[in-house]
């Protein structure tokens, strides 16, 4: 291995390793339109078709409590925008921090969008963009990920799980957008 190998931790391969996957997801995600119902629903849905998704399988403690308070505010607006069911997951057993990456990782991003959806949120549901930033599990995953090498049996696991659930996720949001996300009336 060269020297920039040696330097290299898991959490700077994840990064480069998972950018392409990371990169489709945001392009994805920006094109709802978070100022209206259709795009708010739509976003929702596949945060919490997700969130369902990740649930079926092994969590941290901490991510574990931060999954469940986004999935209860997510289902909380979804009712209030009258949103489709959530398809059911299928139990995985994805590594718990490619899990964390992902997740504490999109609280991030969310701040971003948090902005967006303000701009049409008078009388829209708020539960979930009102949820806590968490931001002390991104740390808590950066200080962990920057202490692991960045090659081996389960650095390599990391990537690829990571990459997996930016998948699942990227799958969903092309669904909600296809139009398959309409208010129940």
């Amino acid at each position: 291995m060269t020297d920039a190998a040696n330097e290299m931790t898991l959490r700077s391969r994840l990064r480069g390793d998972t950018m392409r996957m990371h990169i489709a997801l945001d392009e994805r995600v920006s094109a709802f339109d978070l100022a209206c119902s259709d795009g708010l629903r739509a976003y929702l849905w596949m945060q919490a078709a997700g969130l369902v998704h990740v649930c079926s399988g092994p969590l941290s403690h901490p991510v574990h409590v931060m999954v469940d308070d986004l999935l209860l505010r997510a289902k909380s607006d979804l009712a209030a925008l009258e949103a489709p069911d959530l398809p059911h997951a299928n139990p995985h057993n994805l590594d718990q921090l490619a899990t964390a990456y992902v997740l504490c990782g999109s609280r991030l991003g969310n701040s971003i969008l948090k902005r967006r959806w303000q701009s049409g949120a008078v009388g829209r549901p708020e539960a979930y963009f009102s949820a806590p930033s968490y931001i002390e599990l991104w740390r808590a995953f950066v200080a962990e990920a920057s202490a692991q090498p960045a090659f081996g049996h389960h650095a390599d696991r990391v990537v690829t799980d990571a990459n997996a659930l930016f998948g699942t996720f990227l799958s969903l949001a092309e669904d909600a957008a296809r139009h398959r996300v309409k208010a129940h009336v």
